[in-house]
């Protein structure tokens, strides 16, 4: 692309540039040698305009330098002022004149051959030696006390453009241009009449190759500094992965970058289901325990079922502490019962027992016998159509409405498909507590940072909502001085500043609770209320319907044990339904809703039959998923046999190798009540209807959603249900 400029010059430095850039637009040679010399040096200089950059061009020195120096080409045939005078302060004989006209000396032919034209090589050291120059020769820029003070300004100014100009730039003369050029008379300066008129074209190609260069410079700064990068996380991850073996301890071989997590996160495995495998691969090993690394975290997972038994119950004041989130002040619903930890955990749970005596269950029980009419009115509309259902979708409105009525003393009414708001948030408790993501975090990260960042396990809009409604139901019995001796009285009395309130000691006064503490056990209580026992009975029918002689002989049990209670379903039946408690146990242990036992270790602890120490604030991963499917205990483990937790077979197991609620003082608090409507929703279905798996919705095999930490079916479990006559 060319334009056609027409420079403006109205001070020395820019008529420097202009009769520069003119001499070399006739000389062509000469810009194309400059051009060259400019391209050379800056690349020394990673194309880089420095000043030493520009100290190092001779060749430019020849066309434009300081006079002191050499002289320059430029200057000599146009020097924008071109007379020096002198005034004399005192009488003083002079010979001859006091005005010395420059063009007379610069043009001299004896001291500059053919003067007229522009020969930057005149100012060559070795020609300038030569030809013995002397100083007075040049006199630009005036010589002695008055020379000029700017000129290493000007110079270096008039350098500086013409390299930005020859770099980038190819100059031709414009037609507009008369030649030869003709000084304007009426003009104090040196200036051309009629101005200097020039193409410019960018040198394209010249200007790709110094835009590749600098590309080229910035790949390998970056390849050098990843490289950098590399080889010290290569450095971390190889010291990290050390910590096992330099304890002496047997571990499952990591890799860079997830340590044995890989499967975890390329979605082939559930969390479960990774440390499950952990487990399996240390006892097929023979090791009593052993370590594996989450990222570069080591975690230890006990195998010995004494080991195990030691962490959750003889030992368990050196692992009180789940050692997951919790910030009460940035997220106050993080802070319920499952994730309290010390002294506010002990008094805490000292206090819920009580609701959950067998004087309660009794009470809560005619609560869900009531709800479980209009369960069974939902499931014979279902019948009745023929259509295959969801059963997840229907047992969890029933769980929902359980919990609801029994805890806060609300009517949901889920099951008539009212309230969905309530089912899709206490869906997201699980979405986001037991997020796959946010859990890497929490392991990774250290709470403190969390903390600080203002990290959150539960979103915002949870929270507005469920403490909104705590807020109602509060309220409400405040004000209406309701007392209904459940769940909810008992928070709202350990709000209260109560005397007679004391901690798990008994000897001091108890912390109340705040509202979001209150709010907070509320939402536990509700989530896992419904969660894990509607998903326990899904997987309950997803086999009962798969082995329909477990079916057959669990609907007599019910059946025969009815009669003796004149068909009534009461709460005393339901304890003597032996067969039903093996189907659920049986249920549990290959589908554990939390498949894994997380421990913190509190100080270093010397484990039990070994001369290894564990360290303090060390990770214990006990995977009940694993133990539940172990070969030693339960042969053939992937089968679905009721008849396993039969009293013969159950005494012979160590007393760890069936703990889907947890064991020890950090037991499931509501195990009691979630196994109860378990129990009540299997009772109504498999009672009044022949349950069948629908093969062609349902998808085929059995996995696990990769993404939660709970265990849930990739697809729904779709059945069919045929209403059994009486």
């Amino acid at each position: 692309m060319y334009a056609t400029l027409d420079f403006v010059y109205f001070e020395t430095s820019s008529t420097t540039m202009i009769y520069a850039m003119y001499e070399l637009d006739v000389n062509q040679d000469d810009q194309e040698n400059l051009r060259e010399e400019i391209r050379n040096v800056l690349e020394k200089h990673d194309n880089n305009i420095i000043y030493e950059a520009v100290m190092e061009m001779t060749f430019l020195d020849k066309i434009i330098n300081i006079p002191q120096k050499s002289g320059h080409e430029t200057l000599r045939l146009h020097p924008p002022i071109a007379g020096t005078q002198r005034i004399s302060n005192k009488p003083y004989p002079v010979p001859g004149t006091n005005f010395v006209l420059e063009p007379v000396i610069k043009m001299d032919p004896q001291k500059y051959p053919d003067p007229e034209r522009f020969n930057p090589e005149r100012f060559s050291e070795e020609k300038r030696l030569k030809d013995h120059l002397q100083r007075s020769y040049h006199l630009e820029m005036v010589r002695g006390h008055a020379y000029c003070i700017g000129q290493r300004f000007g110079v270096m100014r008039s350098k500086v453009g013409l390299i930005r100009m020859i770099k980038n730039f190819r100059v031709t003369l414009n037609g507009k241009t008369k030649t030869p050029i003709e000084e304007d008379p009426m003009t104090n300066l040196t200036s051309v009449k009629g101005g200097v008129w020039l193409n410019v074209a960018r040198i394209e190609n010249d200007v790709e190759v110094v835009r590749m260069a600098d590309t080229i410079n910035t790949i390998w700064g970056l390849l050098t500094i990843f490289l950098g990068i590399c080889i010290y996380i290569l450095w971390f991850f190889r010291k990290s992965f050390n910590y096992w073996k330099h304890r002496g301890v047997d571990f499952l071989e990591p890799t860079i970058p997830f340590g044995n997590a890989a499967d975890l996160y390329m979605k082939r495995c559930t969390f479960g289901e990774l440390f499950s495998n952990f487990y399996l691969q240390l006892k097929e090993r023979g090791c009593k325990h052993g370590g594996a690394y989450f990222f570069w975290k080591p975690v230890y997972i006990p195998v010995d079922p004494d080991i195990i038994k030691k962490i959750l119950i003889s030992d368990f004041e050196n692992f009180p502490n789940h050692g997951l989130y919790i910030s009460e002040k940035n997220d106050p619903l993080s802070g319920h019962i499952f994730n309290m930890e010390g002294a506010k955990w002990r008094n805490f749970r000292a206090k819920m027992p009580a609701n959950f005596t067998t004087a309660k269950m009794r009470k809560m029980f005619l609560i869900m016998e009531r709800l479980t009419k209009q369960f069974n009115r939902n499931l014979k509309g279902l019948a009745e159509s023929g259509v295959a259902f969801d059963i997840k979708n229907e047992t969890t409105r029933f769980t929902t409405d359980v919990i609801t009525a029994c805890a806060f003393g609300t009517e949901s009414n889920t099951m008539q498909n009212k309230n969905e708001e309530l089912l899709k948030e206490g869906r997201y408790f699980f979405d986001y507590q037991w997020n796959l993501y946010k859990n890497t975090a929490v392991m990774m990260v250290p709470r403190k940072i969390l903390q600080m960042l203002k990290f959150r396990i539960m979103p915002k809009s949870l929270e507005k909502f469920f403490m909104g409604m705590c807020r109602t139901i509060v309220d409400y019995r405040k004000n209406k001085d309701i007392q209904r001796g459940d769940i909810t009285d008992s928070l709202m009395r350990l709000m209260e500043k109560d005397q007679h309130e004391h901690d798990f000691s008994g000897k001091y006064a108890m912390e109340p609770l705040n509202f979001g503490e209150f709010s907070a056990q509320m939402l536990v209580f509700f989530a896992a209320g419904f969660e894990t026992s509607s998903s326990t009975q899904s997987f309950a029918v997803y086999e009962l319907a798969r082995n329909r002689e477990c079916q057959a002989k669990l609907r007599e049990e019910i059946n025969r044990v009815l009669e003796k209670h004149g068909n009534n379903v009461t709460y005393d039946a339901v304890m003597e339904m032996k067969y039903l408690e093996n189907v659920i146990d049986e249920t549990l242990r290959l589908y554990p809703v939390f498949p894994i036992l997380p421990r913190h270790c509190l100080n270093d602890y010397k484990v039990p039959g070994t001369d290894f120490t564990l360290e303090k604030d060390t990770l214990v991963m006990i995977t009940n998923m694993g133990i539940q499917r172990d070969p030693e205990y339960y042969p053939n483990p992937d089968q679905f046999d009721p008849e396993r937790f039969s009293d013969e077979y159950r005494s012979a197991r160590p007393f760890v190798s069936h703990v889907p609620f947890g064991e020890g003082p950090r037991i499931c608090v509501g195990k009691r009540f979630g196994l109860l409507q378990t129990n009540l929703g299997l009772i109504t279905m498999v009672r009044n209807y022949d349950i069948y798996l629908n093969e062609e919705k349902t998808t085929p095999g059995f996995k696990f959603e990769p993404k939660e930490l709970i265990l849930r079916k990739t697809g729904n479990i779709w059945v069919n249900l045929r209403r059994i006559s009486s």
